[in-house]
């Protein structure tokens, strides 16, 4: 899975953020969701001349349409790294109007959040 191998000061195997994104969005893909991926680390210059748009500095790194029309958007960190101060008002301006969101730092915290939230869906409809 990993593109680069890293090995940190403590002689530990570094996981990239990169490889923890692209497990993430591989697993929502395989079950049918639908992944839309911030690509706001491209430069300014090639996403305004690609698209007109550039993503708001602390947007989260994956936007999922899931299954059942209800959208979670997941900022995607390494273990033990935590939002950038940009990022945590992102993540209030999402709860003021009512966005579900998390941070990941493997994809067993996404199937986690999803059968949480699939489990109260199904719940509440009882």
């Amino acid at each position: 899975m990993s593109r680069r191998l890293k090995i940190g000061k403590d002689g530990q195997l570094v996981v990239c953020e990169a490889d923890i994104q692209k497990a993430i969005v591989d697993f929502l893909r395989m079950q049918g969701h639908l992944v839309i991926e911030n690509r706001s680390h491209i430069s300014d210059a090639i996403l305004a001349r690609v698209s007109g748009n550039r993503a708001s500095k602390g947007t989260f790194d994956l936007i999922v349409a899931l299954k059942g029309g209800r959208t979670l958007w997941i900022e995607v960190k390494r273990p033990g790294e935590i939002l950038r101060p940009e990022q945590a008002q992102f993540a209030d301006a999402l709860e003021r109007c009512g966005h579900w969101w998390m941070v990941a730092f493997s994809v067993e915290d996404v199937q986690r959040e999803l059968v949480n939230y699939y489990h109260s869906s199904i719940a509440a409809q009882l």
